[in-house]
């Protein structure tokens, strides 16, 4: 069904201009759509765009959230989506974080930068806090591949300078141990573990592995390992846009809600503004880098962007009549549906 409806929404001429100002990456307001017509529209527009792309939908709270996932979940039962969490301020060193946080974060700056496509959920309080820059994250990170040549002792050094627990047993994330010739790692980064064999010096073999049954999942051929800690000398002032790859889509829900949090936002954290962009820097930020402005009426701002009203008619209830709705649904598809 829901392929159907994707594929009819596709060919809608507002669903096809949308897409071709994402390929552009200029941003645009969109009007007209609420509820679950937003979800369909995007999914219509990715589809347009080839289906490879990350998706982040930014909203004012995690109620928003809430309902875009339900929803995203019916179209995409198989893509993983991730909020951006919110950090707490002032920040602190990242030991003294959650390590569910800390992989939460990294998965979704890892599907916004295209390394893994996903869903990513940021509220107006992720958005407006300043990131790491990604050289900060990168720099730092152990990449290994097979068939390269390391000493063990020296990858067990560099994990436990980029903050990593040795144990007898890898059972969590951000722990490693070593076991003769293999040693395992759950990476911050990783949605699994991963066990690397050596052959001499050699990298011979890494596959990951689910640390409850020990069972191997997949065969790799390279791991990035992200740190726990993150050096000092590195410089919090990134925005989001930095970590998004170019086929990366950005949906700003109902920005007059997003933007009014954000004022709310400002007046609360005056003390630590330098660790914050303000509403003004985000507004200029959005419509630089291609952002979609999603709502159900028109608004004032951006005014200068290109504006598209989507034609929606609303359903009405069919209050458990089947045979109506299916006759609708006939009609409306063109026959594509059979009793």
């Amino acid at each position: 069904m829901e392929n159907l409806l994707v594929n009819k929404v596709a060919a809608v001429k507002e669903v096809r201009q949308a897409a071709e100002y994402q390929k552009k990456k200029q941003a645009c307001i969109l009007t007209g759509l609420a509820g679950s017509s937003k979800p369909v529209f995007f999914a219509a527009a990715d589809k347009l765009l080839g289906g490879k792309g990350s998706m982040a939908f930014i909203t004012a709270s995690r109620e928003e959230i809430r309902t875009y996932r339900r929803e995203l979940n019916y179209l995409y039962p198989d893509l993983p989506m991730q909020e951006l969490y919110p950090v707490s301020l002032p920040r602190v060193q990242a030991d003294t974080q959650s390590l569910e946080l800390q992989a939460g974060r990294a998965a979704a700056l890892r599907f916004l930068s295209g390394e893994e496509r996903g869903i990513v959920f940021i509220t107006a309080e992720a958005l407006q806090q300043k990131q790491l820059r990604p050289s900060g994250m990168s720099g730092k990170a152990l990449q290994l591949a097979v068939g390269e040549e390391h000493e063990q002792r020296n990858i067990a050094a560099a994990l436990l300078d980029l903050g990593y627990e040795r144990t007898e047993q890898v059972d969590a994330l951000g722990q490693f141990c070593l076991r003769g010739d293999i040693l395992d790692v759950y990476p911050i980064n990783s949605s699994a573990a991963v066990r690397i064999e050596w052959f001499d010096n050699e990298l011979d073999a890494m596959r990951s592995f689910d640390v409850d049954s020990q069972r191997s999942l997949q065969t790799l051929t390279s791991i990035k390992i992200a740190p726990l800690k993150v050096d000092e000398s590195f410089s919090y002032d990134a925005d989001i846009f930095e970590y998004c790859a170019a086929d990366t889509m950005v949906v700003v829900d109902e920005p007059v809600h997003v933007f009014s949090m954000l004022e709310k936002l400002d007046k609360e954290n005056k003390e630590h503004a330098s660790e914050l962009f303000n509403k003004q820097e985000l507004i200029e930020q959005l419509a630089a880098n291609g952002a979609m402005l999603v709502s159900a009426l028109g608004h004032s701002y951006l005014q200068q962007l290109p504006s598209l009203n989507i034609p929606v008619r609303a359903v009405a209830p069919y209050n458990k009549n089947t045979n109506l709705l299916v006759e609708d649904l006939q009609n409306w598809l063109g026959g594509e549906l059979r009793r």
